[in-house]
């Protein structure tokens, strides 16, 4: 955090010891390190990286191929520039607009290297019910409880998300699909408290006194109080309840399922959004196949390992690229010194 203030990013800390830019603008953070880089006597080359080579166990250079400047490749063919040191911080497969690509997986592969299966962190959830109506709704101060069917609770917190076309997302849900076993997301429930701050008792006084403000009404148009309006008609669908029942006919029962509905609005879970949405990636190099004092490959010499590329993820909020940094700042020291290259 220091050294980005010294360059010239102000930062804050939200809930949950979030950390991001004043400006709330990721191209702040990427001027200051491309600036930082190049004050720092460092040459950027732009080109694509096709392959690193080897010898005798050991790395000797990486391959690359010019790169036009609308994006193409030239027909120049690959240029080898000779290296004792690579480091290999091409982030995952999340974002590829970005040139997160995977290729990172692919050299590491490539030089004997295991990549644990690959899947989508931090990443929207897609609904096994159809929300589509409620796409763009943003909801403050709920809780989301996920829950693995059959009763495990394995996440719960206080926030923020908001609905898309087909399912949910925010701050609230990526940190909930971080808890989501790779294989099996349609085994969860999301369930969302849409009171939290009020018990069952005070929440079914509450009612009642809206009832009884509302009590020639219809009950499609009794919950404007209690409720976002875009959220009304789902709400009254998931309760079972006729949206055009008068609220002095609504009976007790109904009025139990309504407030069991307000604490528990329950939306399981189908799928993953595609990876290439997601904030970042799990999976990736093996760390067991990493020195982790100098972030060397144990395998080749010469070779090492930075950021998301390696099997490492953490919640959003600057806890991945605090990953980066720091496996960044030790790879880069100790390519430099040579430290854990086999002699």
């Amino acid at each position: 955090m220091a050294l980005f203030e010294s360059l010239g990013v102000p930062l804050k800390t939200e809930r949950g010891r979030r950390v991001f830019p004043v400006s709330d603008k990721a191209s702040d953070i990427v001027r200051a390190l491309t600036r930082y880089a190049r004050d720092s006597g460092a040459v950027l080359v732009r080109a694509e990286v096709t392959g690193i080579e080897t010898a005798d166990g050991a790395v000797t250079g990486v391959l690359t191929r010019s790169v036009g400047e609308g994006g193409g490749q030239t027909a120049s063919g690959d240029e080898f520039h000779p290296a004792d040191a690579v480091i290999i911080a091409t982030g995952g497969m999340s974002y590829p607009g970005t040139g997160s690509r995977g290729d990172g997986y692919r050299f590491a592969r490539a030089l004997g290297h295991t990549v644990t299966p690959l899947s989508p962190s931090l990443v929207a959830l897609r609904t096994a019910c159809d929300v589509s109506s409620l796409e763009g709704l943003s909801l403050r101060n709920v809780t989301l409880t996920l829950r693995k069917r059959g009763g495990r609770v394995v996440y719960e917190e206080l926030g923020e998300m908001l609905f898309t076309d087909d399912g949910i997302s925010g701050p609230l849900v990526l940190s909930a699909s971080a808890h989501i076993e790779d294989s099996s997301p349609e085994l969860y429930d999301a369930e969302i408290d849409l009171k939290p701050g009020l018990d069952e008792a005070t929440l079914g006084r509450r009612i009642l006194s809206d009832f009884a403000k509302y009590q020639n009404r219809n009950l499609c148009n009794a919950l404007n109080d209690l409720l976002p309006s875009k959220l009304i008609p789902y709400f009254i669908a998931a309760a079972g309840a006729d949206p055009h029942i008068k609220i002095n006919s609504v009976t007790k029962e109904t009025r139990r399922v309504l407030l069991e509905t307000f604490k528990r609005l329950v939306f399981p879970i189908r799928d993953f959004a595609p990876i290439a949405q997601a904030v970042v990636t799990r999976g990736g190099v093996d760390v067991r196949e990493i020195d982790p004092g100098t972030m060397a490959s144990r395998l080749v010499s010469g070779l090492y390992f930075a950021g998301e590329v390696i099997d490492v993820d953490a919640y959003t909020g600057g806890f991945n690229l605090q990953i980066a940094f720091s496996t960044g700042v030790r790879a880069g020291a100790s390519a430099a010194s040579g430290a854990g290259a086999k002699k």
